[in-house]
């Protein structure tokens, strides 16, 4: 059960109930607070997210940013922990007891006795992007899963999303320097894991949000470092070849002909406003 309230003036909440015992996967989110008795509660810092969840071990179908594979239960996987240099942080709250996890933390939950368990994840004009931004991975993971389906068992009568993919004797031009791109799109760009829009999504860049690109290849630019656990990401520089999306991604300039990071509303303003419900052909 899952109830969201706030107000003007204090954070909003976001609590779920539940029932117990019950294992909480491991993962990471907005600024969390549970309460429950007793319960076990592992952390682990969010710069050790390779070693809680390694690329193999993700889960495409279900999204990759916050789900994790380690069992701090497990023997196994603390002997593991251990080989990797992981460092976990571990406490049991006893009846009355609250934590609050910061943002990005990657927390596992366990209940020892049967019992109901009250999870909060907070918000307010400190971290209220952050919310957005899971929201809008949501949408876009929904979108992508549906134009997978789409593809792979088409429909009579419905049209088969068109695909912007390189041709693999395409060269690839690398950047030195990197140059820094922004986002000029709404609400969303994909960022997959090859250069196609068939490709597996790693993730999306907001409206003005900026990307370190280390590559090109064909149209597609491909980040400077590691977007997501470990693996390259590529966007799509223009979107004219999908149904008329024009610029997906804009080089961004600053004096001299140096790249820079522009101001979001600049790059925001040029952007046509749309008007309406959002919709799926709005976005690569």
């Amino acid at each position: 059960m899952t109830h969201t309230r706030g107000c003007a003036t204090c954070a909003a909440a976001s609590c779920t109930c539940f029932a117990g015992p019950r294992t909480r996967p491991q993962h990471a989110s907005a600024h969390h607070g549970a309460r429950s008795p007793p319960h076990r509660y592992v952390l682990c810092r969010p710069e050790d997210s390779l070693k809680v969840a390694p690329p193999r071990a993700l889960d495409r179908g279900r999204g990759t940013q916050y789900s994790g594979r380690l069992d701090p239960l497990d023997p196994r996987d603390q002997q593991r922990a251990r080989d990797c240099g992981l460092e976990l942080f571990a406490t049991v709250l006893e009846p009355g007891q609250t934590i609050l996890a910061p943002m990005g933390w990657w927390h596992y939950a366990v209940s020892l006795t049967p019992s109901l368990t009250l999870m909060c994840n907070f918000w307010d004009h400190a971290n209220v992007h952050g919310l957005h931004d899971t929201f809008y991975l949501q949408v876009a993971r929904a979108i992508d899963r549906t134009r997978r389906e789409a593809r792979t068992s088409p429909k009579p009568g419905n049209a088969v999303p068109p695909v912007a993919e390189v041709s693999p004797s395409e060269p690839i031009r690398t950047l030195t320097p990197p140059l820094t791109y922004l986002a000029a799109h709404k609400p969303f760009v994909f960022v997959r894991e090859a250069p196609s829009t068939a490709a597996p999504m790693l993730g999306i860049l907001r409206t003005a949000q900026p990307f370190l690109a280390g590559a090109v290849q064909g149209g597609w630019l491909r980040s400077a470092e590691p977007f997501d656990k470990g693996r390259y990401g590529w966007a799509l520089e223009d979107g004219s070849s999908l149904g008329g999306l024009g610029r997906l991604m804009i080089r961004a300039q600053g004096p001299g002909g140096l790249p820079t990071l522009a101001p979001p509303g600049q790059v925001a303003s040029t952007l046509k406003p749309k008007r309406g419900s959002f919709q799926e052909s709005d976005v690569e």
